[in-house]
């Protein structure tokens, strides 16, 4: 018997290629420069001078940038530069970047104006505590070199006679009449010795 004949293995069709993915604009604008003239920029299809043309743009036509800000600011104005673009119309390609001018898109942050640190205030010193002497020492305060009864007498103080202490005033202030203490303190004309703090007052 005749066999009849087999049929033919349909044909394996070739995957079709993905459609390139449109890129977004960035924000960035530029326009047609007014240099370029009646002739018109060319919007070309590949970033070439002998590229096929897709569109003629007039001088001051708006294009949204298709690349990176920072790239393209690299390209505008530059000869032999190609700038990735789209028209309002929605056409992309590829225009001569040295016939274009920036409008507008992300431009760099301006640099914070340093704010002058506040100079230190120089330390106020508090005022020095002044005492008299006391009434209780009729005959006269000695002020000596040593903060004892032993030091050597430099000069007798009468009763109401001013001093500078030299020693910080919360501390002298715990002294002030208290038996015993002795206080490190500054005549007017510029002597220094100590005196019996439970002859003095504030």
């Amino acid at each position: 018997p005749v066999q009849a004949p087999q049929p033919l293995p349909a044909p394996v069709q070739a995957p079709q290629p993905l459609p390139a993915p449109v890129q977004a604009p960035t924000g960035m604008s530029v326009l047609v420069s007014h240099s370029i003239g009646a002739v018109g920029l060319r919007l070309r299809q590949k970033p070439d001078t002998g590229s096929n043309t897709l569109a003629i743009l007039t001088a001051g036509a708006q294009l949204s940038v298709l690349e990176p800000p920072e790239q393209a600011l690299k390209k505008i104005g530059q000869l032999n530069q190609w700038l990735n673009v789209r028209n309002l119309s929605g056409l992309s390609g590829y225009i001569a970047a040295w016939f274009v001018e920036l409008k507008d898109g992300p431009k760099p942050a301006p640099a914070p104006t340093p704010v002058p640190a506040p100079s230190p205030k120089p330390p106020v010193d508090p005022p020095a505590l002044t005492v008299i002497v006391s009434s209780q020492a009729s005959a006269g305060l000695r002020l000596r070199d040593q903060p004892s009864p032993n030091g050597n007498i430099l000069e007798v103080l009468m009763p109401g006679t001013s001093m500078t202490v030299l020693e910080p005033a919360a501390a002298a202030r715990l002294k002030i009449g208290v038996v015993n203490a002795w206080l490190n303190v500054k005549l007017r004309g510029g002597m220094v010795g100590y005196v019996a703090a439970w002859y003095v007052t504030t």
